[in-house]
């Protein structure tokens, strides 16, 4: 599997669903978390699958960052 995007159909993203609502958990406890990984290891889907949870959460106010960082050569 190769794919040059990060995932972007909930429904194609999966096997991390402990990871994500642990991030998830901790953004509501307002806890900090950190991604960290290799290149192309799925750190921006992961970022945008919590994004979208937190997003349809309408009964709290949250503060998400999303940062990319890429570097050319």
């Amino acid at each position: 599997f190769d794919d040059p995007e990060p995932v972007a159909n909930a429904a194609e993203f999966f096997g991390r669903e402990l990871t994500v609502q642990q991030i998830v958990t901790k953004t509501y406890l307002g806890q900090l978390s950190a991604i960290f990984g290799l290149r192309k290891i799925g750190k921006t889907s992961l970022i945008r699958r919590v994004r979208e949870l937190l997003e349809s959460d309408k009964s709290s106010l949250n503060a998400t960052a999303f940062v990319q960082c890429n570097a050319t050569r």
